[in-house]
């Protein structure tokens, strides 16, 4: 914590603090010791870990910032530094507004007035820039609870008692806000909040009841004269996620959804179904054209791309006093027991026949599990099953019926998968059901 600031500002950590009327203002602080180095633009670190570090450090700037204004002076300073490490503005500012999510950009948009204007974008570029995704509701009636509940995850039907539940809570308001009679205003599952006298919806005030009933601040986005205009009805009583909505006309309402910034991981599936190449990884330059040549001429190869041997490897591999093992009824009676992330084989005393297994998990608790399913004579065991087809008549009361050891450690989860697939094709046990992954020979 640094003090005697003639601004009057506090600095603790990567925050500057001072209190104000009703609350703290929060800005970015950087020593003034602090060097402008980043991982330069040229280096040879895949694209993905340089963009996410980037990304990573505007997001950083949203949560230690109040407002706009201090926001985007600790952004104009980062600018500055990756522009200084070689980076091109343009690519920066993608990034840039690639880290900001629509709730938290929303949240310095208005000041006093409810609503505000956009001048820069039309609606589809404004939703291309802030990741958002339209949901169309069909019907001119139902159509804002339908996008409301595209929101929220509330079906239409429970929240119909929250609306009439708010609506008679503040009758008096809405009595006079519509000019009518406490018998006119109804909520009907057919088509919502009707005014009897004239049979059609009142969407002017529908979003500020679903606001008030449900605790969460509504936003309004609606094209006018190609510009962005965004109406919010806040809420300050609850932090739940806004709700967003597109106006289309007077009675007609879509929903906006955030898209996914992350895509499902389906790289376990896909080793199942192609052959896998292990290769060390060089740059960015070479991994793009690999993975590019792969993809045009449709070959069904999944390249693995290694790291040679780093300085943290070796630090983190060394140690000053090995461990030992203190644990009670140990199934390894040696210090195997606290190895983990590593390939290992079970040899059948019985018949001398072996099995290959992998574990990222200390390996006394997958040897476990193994002992557990033999006891328990369970057939979704390979090891298992091998003692209750092979060996019927075997005394399971003795412990010492297998022995285990080590054949490689591994750095990842990928490594770990490649290092078995090798030694099960090397040594070809018999127990094993599986293969492991279809390796590339060449």
């Amino acid at each position: 914590m640094e003090t005697g600031d003639l601004s009057s500002w506090l600095h603790f950590l990567r925050f500057s603090l001072k209190p104000k009327s009703g609350g703290i203002d929060r800005k970015l602080f950087r020593k003034p010791s602090t060097q402008p180095v980043f991982i330069t633009a040229d280096s040879h670190h895949p694209d993905s870990i340089k963009s996410n570090s980037i990304i990573n450090q505007f997001q950083s700037f949203e949560k230690i910032c109040d407002n706009e204004v201090f926001y985007e002076e600790a952004c104009t300073e980062f600018t500055d530094i990756l522009l200084s490490n070689g980076y091109e503005r343009e690519h920066v500012d993608k990034l840039k507004d690639k880290s900001r999510s629509i709730y938290s950009y929303l949240k310095y948009v208005f000041s006093s007035d409810s609503t505000s204007f956009i001048d820069k974008d039309d609606m589809s570029a404004f939703m291309k820039k802030r990741h958002l995704k339209v949901s169309h509701c069909k019907g001119d009636g139902f159509c804002l609870l339908y996008a409301v509940s595209t929101n929220t995850g509330l079906s239409v039907q429970n929240m119909i008692p929250l609306i009439e539940a708010e609506i008679n809570k503040n009758i008096d308001h809405y009595i006079e806000f519509l000019g009518c009679s406490a018998t006119e205003i109804h909520v009907q599952s057919t088509n919502y909040f009707l005014h009897k006298k004239y049979n059609q919806p009142i969407v002017d005030i529908m979003s500020n009841i679903i606001s008030s009933c449900l605790g969460r601040t509504v936003y309004i986005f609606q094209s006018l004269h190609n510009k962005v205009s965004i109406t919010s009805i806040p809420c300050k009583i609850s932090n739940l996620k806004p709700i967003l909505l597109r106006r289309v006309n007077n009675n007609h309402y879509d929903a906006l959804t955030s898209k996914s910034k992350w895509r499902t991981n389906n790289f376990k599936k896909d080793f199942k179904q192609c052959s896998i190449l292990k290769l060390p990884y060089i740059n960015e330059q070479h991994y793009k054209e690999i993975k590019s040549i792969l993809h045009n001429y449709n070959f069904n190869i999944l390249p693995i791309f290694t790291s040679g041997t780093k300085l943290q490897d070796i630090l983190t591999r060394s140690s000053f006093s090995p461990m030992t093992c203190n644990l009670k009824n140990c199934s390894l009676n040696n210090n195997l027991c606290l190895k983990k992330n590593v390939v290992y084989q079970l040899n059948c005393l019985h018949c001398k026949e072996i099995y290959i297994g992998e574990t990222k998990r200390y390996l006394h608790i997958r040897i476990k599990e193994h002992v557990r399913s033999i006891s328990q004579q369970d057939s979704k065991s390979a090891f298992s099953e091998h003692y209750i087809s092979k060996h019927p008549n075997f005394n399971f009361s003795n412990n010492n019926y297998f022995s285990v050891s080590v054949l490689e450690a591994a750095k990842d989860n990928a490594d770990r998968l490649i290092k078995e697939s090798m030694l099960i094709d090397k040594y070809n046990p018999k127990i094993n059901r599986e293969k492991g992954w279809q390796l590339l020979k060449l």
